[in-house]
């Protein structure tokens, strides 16, 4: 009984003064190593927070790191990186985040993503806002039948600019197509339809201007060249106005992480101006249409909201 009982008194006496007391992981998921080497195999790895023993005068120095030797909850027996852990007895509180940490491996992806050079980038978004008035030059008091919002769809293709930041400033290409189609009356009730079209092409700068809460937003803008037609029709005679005009656009844009990667949702919101009035395309003459020479642009401003996807190369 007495042996038993010394031994007992031995075996604790051994643990006691080989255990320096418990710490806590500070990692997002601290690695236990085999051996003191990051490239020996872990055992486990453990969630920032976990508690494990610190065994006494074990501190391990290989390849200029610091290596504690421990013992986990479930009695796996390793090391750990000094930098991953926190002293229990330590005063100051619990440890802090360690940053930059090498095993939030899924932070690091997002930041090594960011940080990527971006060859170019496709929007492909859909445009829309409530309807134009009526262009047609009517001669006669009318009455709208039915009239469609102004929509159409869009796509931009932009590189980053060599020799600027990296994802702050790009080049590229906006080609915009939108249309809007209505039907009316006149007083002797002769039906007549219209349809505006415009085609948009914009050599374009753009500028990220910033990040928050995860929403990125980018400013793009520059000089378009648009042809702007409208077409009207009585009885299957057609006749209308049409004309290329110069023009400036300015757009913003708000860009949500989807889960699919190299893949963002878009938002935004687009303005701007084609400069020229239209002219006419022939001389035929329609019942409470005017026969006047030009006609001002329908799209002389514009605003559209925008929505679609970004793919990123």
């Amino acid at each position: 009984m007495f042996q038993k009982v010394l031994t007992f008194l031995i075996i604790n006496l051994y643990v006691g003064l080989s255990v320096a007391g418990n710490a806590e992981t500070c990692a997002f998921r601290t690695p236990v190593f085999v051996s003191p080497s990051t490239s020996s195999k872990a055992l486990i790895s453990l969630p920032r927070g976990s508690e494990v023993t610190l065994r006494k005068n074990l501190d391990i120095f290989y390849d200029d790191i610091i290596f504690k030797k421990v013992t986990t909850r479930d009695g796996i027996v390793g090391y750990i990186k000094s930098n991953h852990l926190h002293d229990l007895k330590d005063s100051n509180g619990r440890c802090d985040k360690i940053s930059p940490d090498e095993t939030n491996y899924l932070k690091r992806m997002n930041s090594e993503l960011l940080t990527k050079e971006k060859r170019f980038s496709l929007d492909m978004y859909a445009m829309g806002w409530n309807p134009n008035a009526i262009t047609s030059p009517t001669t006669n008091q009318i009455s709208i039948q039915s009239q469609s919002y102004f929509k159409g769809f869009g796509l931009s293709f932009f590189k980053d600019i060599k020799g600027l930041k990296k994802n702050i400033y790009s080049f590229g290409l906006e080609i915009n197509f939108l249309s809007q189609k209505n039907i009316f009356i006149d007083q002797v009730d002769i039906q007549t339809k219209e349809e505006n079209l415009t085609l948009r092409i914009s050599p374009s700068f753009k500028i990220n201007t910033g990040n928050i809460f995860g929403i990125r937003s980018e400013l793009s803008f520059g000089l378009m060249l648009s042809y702007d037609d409208l077409r009207i029709e009585q009885n299957d005679l057609t006749t209308g106005y049409a004309t290329f005009s110069p023009g400036f656009h300015l757009k913003n844009s708000l860009f949500i992480p989807s889960f699919i990667p190299n893949l963002e949702y878009l938002f935004g919101l687009s303005v701007g101006s084609s400069l020229l009035k239209l002219q006419r395309k022939n001389n035929l003459s329609l019942i409470g249409i005017s026969n006047q020479s030009s006609l001002t642009n329908p799209y002389q401003f514009y605003t559209s909201l925008i929505i679609g996807l970004r793919f990123i190369d």
